[in-house]
């Protein structure tokens, strides 16, 4: 597929579309189990104060730790793509 192709398909950018891909693969990889999102919706109750009252993990708690994970895997593969960037062509930014 060529990246024109991509954008009107999908409407994103090519480079957004492999991104996307990595991080879905990444996913896929991790299989989020439900000790790891049952990890998150409790650091989630520690955040927000609430590991006193509650007791039962609703469907929205874990649906909103499976976001939580996603956005961590999202902006780590974020920071290791400026890491690469700045690995590759950091002396042409300190001339």
């Amino acid at each position: 597929m060529v990246g024109s192709d991509v954008i009107e398909k999908t409407g994103k950018h090519f480079h957004d579309v492999l991104s996307d891909a990595k991080i879905k693969a990444k996913i896929a990889e991790q299989e989020l189990k439900k000790e790891q999102i049952n990890e998150e919706v409790l650091r989630l109750w520690n955040l927000k104060e609430a590991t006193g009252k509650r007791k039962r993990i609703s469907k929205l708690d874990r649906e909103e730790a499976h976001k939580s994970i996603v956005k961590k895997f999202r902006l780590e593969e974020t920071n290791n793509m400026h890491l690469e960037y700045l690995q590759r062509h950091g002396s042409d930014l300190n001339n």
